[in-house]
Order: C-alpha cells, then structure tokens, then sequence
C-alpha cells in the first residue's frame, strides 16, 4: 500500500509513517526523544496525519480571544487613554467581559494590556495647581539643622 501508514515504527529518532512509492520506507529524522517519538507514531496510529500538523505546545494555548480580537477591545480605548480619561485597567474589564460573554479577573485585564504593550503611567513631576514661585521661597526660609 504506497502512502498508506502500513508499519509505522521507529527507528532511533527516526520517525517512519509508512512505505514510498518506490517501496522503500518513508522516514524523517527529527530531534526529539526516543520516546516522543514514540508518543508522535502512536497518535499518528490513533488520530491520523492531523496529529503531526498540529501547532503543538506553544504559546496562547489558553487565550480567551485572538491577539487581533484583543487589539480590538482594547482599542476602542485608546482615544480615551490619549486624552487622560483612562485612569485603572479595571476600566476595560467591563468591555472585555462583554467582548468573551463571561466575567474575569482583574489580572486577566492586566496580562491583556501588558501583551499589548500598554504600560503602567508614572506619577506626575508636579502638581498641575503648584506655585513654584512659593515652593522656591520656602525653600529659602525653611530652617536647615
């Protein structure tokens, strides 16, 4: 049976799915462990050549939406960030929970906004109503030890 999975086996770390055309054995050299090997030819046998196209283990195997969906959520935001009107994170959790049709955690809301690069905003260097006139003044009277 050419192409078919006739004697899937393995050879060292070589992974072998079956017979070529031209009767020989069709092998990959991989860079796996003997025994992920194993485990790839046994899912292979179990669950098709699905099993070998799959994205693995990676990154975002739990996300609750898609980074393009993230960016959407938090981009009806950024006009009011821009204008100063978003003060705490916990502002776009409201949006986020509408957006998944469930409720999270505020730290959901944080991981959110850190995988898109919004930073937390440091204080400011002065108070907008302070007189440095009268700031420099005390400092000149203020008793020193």
């Amino acid at each position: 049976m050419p192409g078919a999975v006739a004697d899937a086996a393995v050879a060292g770390h070589s992974l072998c799915l079956g017979q070529s055309e031209s009767g020989g054995r069709d092998c990959l050299e991989v860079g796996f462990a003997r025994q992920t090997v194993h485990n790839l030819v046994a899912a292979y046998n179990r669950q098709g050549p699905q099993v070998l196209e799959s994205s693995g283990h990676g990154q975002r195997q739990r996300a609750y939406l898609s980074v393009a969906q993230e960016q959407a959520v938090v981009g009806q935001f950024v006009t009011k960030s821009a204008a100063g009107r978003v003060r705490t994170g916990l502002q776009l959790q409201p949006a986020l929970e509408k957006a998944l049709g469930r409720r999270v955690h505020k730290t959901t809301v944080y991981r959110l906004l850190h995988r898109q690069q919004w930073r937390k905003v440091v204080p400011r260097p002065r108070h907008p109503q302070a007189r440095i006139e009268e700031q420099a003044a005390f400092k000149k009277t203020f008793p020193t030890p």
